[in-house]
This record gives structure tokens, sequence and C-alpha cells, in this order.
């Protein structure tokens, strides 16, 4: 099968060039019926050909839409995507905002293609608009977001010393998916689940929780629960398999002395594996009934001489965090 697909490229790099010889990139973009919404861009982004349905879509004539970068037509907040869109060899789908010439977005779904002519890279992409149907999707992602949101702060305002834990824990997070260059959408969804990772210890009495001694067996009991009972309080929501993995495992430890369910190395979920890093950095900085509150760089200290039980790539990224000073001292504004 790889040999198969392997064929097929090439037979498509060839047919590209010939349609290339016949008429330039501009009969590229043009000429391919099955391309829908396409344009052609150089190796750094400025555009030098689009179809009909492209132009359509972004609103600009040719004129005026040749020479443009594509960071002219997305918006800001999706530039660091496109940078690493063009910063890879091996282009993959990927969804992207638009911004047209009128000023509204678009939003749209970028399949690119890399060929080269003549020594020259070019990107080819198809752009399909799913503006309607993720117009939708973002009315349910805000929706999960605030139910997120309110079920966190409820379990907050329960224990006073671990309140915004769940969202400076879901920032952490996400720097480290960021640090570790996973996907836009990934990167999301992690900071989603980061955000409500502790959300079964609403069934952890609060005496437990705010006990200022060690806890005994009987009330260990009750916290080693919470990760299954968050699990089963989300069970039916919808929140898909990323979210719940933190949700049920962000106490497992690389060397299985973790809980609920004893998993090692990489039957851990990655998404877990990070979060099981941000919770205890986040936990050993802050502040607790039981103990002082730590720096950043102390709370790194503690967690390299326990490193056996961290994902070693998601600690080295904490670690550069710390380190390059994007998480210093016991508080960080953006995450508050």
């Amino acid at each position: 099968m790889t040999d198969l697909i392997h064929s097929f490229h090439q037979e498509f790099d060839k047919f590209l060039k010939h349609v290339f010889d016949c008429g330039g990139i501009e009969c590229v973009a043009n000429c391919l019926p099955f391309i829908m919404g396409a344009f052609a861009v150089t190796r750094d982004g400025a555009v030098i050909a689009a179809n009909n349905e492209f132009i359509d879509l972004i609103g600009y004539d040719r004129d005026e839409l040749y020479g443009m970068s594509a960071f002219d037509l997305s918006i800001a907040e999706d530039h660091d995507l496109l940078r690493w869109q063009f910063g890879s060899d091996v282009p993959e789908r990927y969804a992207l905002r638009l911004l047209s010439k009128s000023g509204a977005e678009k939003d749209v779904m970028v399949s690119p293609r890399l060929f080269i002519i003549d020594g020259e890279t070019y990107r080819l992409a198809e752009f399909i608009d799913r503006t309607p149907l993720e117009n939708h999707q973002r009315l349910e992602a805000s929706l999960y977001r605030k139910t997120s949101a309110a079920l966190g702060r409820a379990i907050e305002q329960r224990d006073p010393y671990t309140q915004n834990h769940m969202s400076r824990t879901a920032f952490i997070s996400m720097e480290i998916s960021k640090t570790l260059q996973l996907g836009w959408d990934m990167v999301e969804l992690i900071g989603l689940g980061a955000g409500m990772h502790d959300i079964g210890k609403v069934a952890v009495p609060i005496e437990i929780l705010t006990k200022p001694g060690k806890l005994d067996e009987h009330e260990w009991a009750f916290v080693r629960r919470h990760p299954e009972i968050g699990f089963d309080i989300l069970a039916d929501v919808g929140y898909g398999d990323v979210v719940m993995n933190i949700v049920k495992h962000h106490h497992e430890h690389r060397d299985g002395s973790g809980y609920p369910s004893g998993l090692k190395e990489n039957d851990i979920p990655l998404e877990a594996a990070i979060v099981c890093v941000a919770d205890n950095l986040e936990a050993i900085a802050g502040v607790r009934p039981y103990r002082k509150s730590n720096t950043f760089e102390e709370a790194i200290t503690i967690m390299n001489e326990n490193a056996h039980k961290f994902h070693e790539g998601a600690l080295s990224a904490a670690r550069d965090l710390v380190a390059s000073g994007q998480l210093a001292g016991k508080e960080f504004g953006a995450a508050a």
C-alpha cells in the first residue's frame, strides 16, 4: 500500500509539471476541476495564482490578490499556525480562518501540497469553506468551555488552597504542548481537559481536601478515587477521548506507581502525561495547607529528583519554560 501511494504521488507530480509546462502556475490553480477554492503561493507564502472559486471566497480581484502574503489573508491569531505549516516539509490538512476583503472571517479547511517545478518550490492549497459548520461547532465549544469553567469554579470554591489550580494547570499544560509542537487543535483540547482534570474532587469530603496534616490510608482512598469519579461525571457529555484521558489518567506515572490504573510508559496517553507534569508543577509551586509555597525553579528541582515518574519530553519542556522565564516566581499573571 505504501508503494502504491508513493507511486501515485510521483505520477501526480508529473501531471502537475505537465499542466505547469502548458500554462504556468496560473494554469495549475485554474485548470484542475477536482480542486475547489485553490490558490498557489511561493515557499514563503506570497500569492502567485488563484482560481475563480478562491477569488469569490476571499473577495479580492486578481490584481489586488497577487503578491499579497498568505499572512495578509488570515487573522493574526492564526499566524503562528501558518508559520508552522510553511516551515514543514510534510504539509498536513489544517483549519484556518481567512480574512476576506470585506473583513468577514471565513473558516476553511486547507489541504496543502508542495511540488517542485524546475527547482522552484510551490505550495498548492485547496480551501473548503466550512464557515456555517464552524459557527455551529464554535458555539458547542463555547458551551463546553463555559461548562468546564463553571465546574472548575464549583470545585475550587470548596477548597481555597487550590483556588485557580485547574486554570493554572491548563495554562501550563498548553504551554508545554506548544513547546512540544503539538497541533493547534490538540493544544486546545489539552487545555480544556486540564481545566477540569480534578472535577472528581467534588466527591472528596472538604475536611480531607483542607486537612493540614498527612492523610491516613482511608483518606487517601477518597482522594485516589477522584479521577474515576471525574471520568464518570463527564462520561455522557461528549468531550472526546483527549479530555476524558486527561480526567482519568492525569495521576498515572511513567514508572507505574500512579493511579487509578497503574499505567506505565507509553501506555499513558500523551495528553494525560503532559497534564501530570503541569499538575505537579503547579501544585508544588502553589500554597497548600500542609506546606509553604515554592518558586517554579524550586518545583522543577523537586520534580527532577523524581523524573522517573514523568514523561521525559513533557518534563523537559516544563524545565525549558521555567529556565526561559516563561514560568517564574510564585505567581504568573498569564494564568490568572
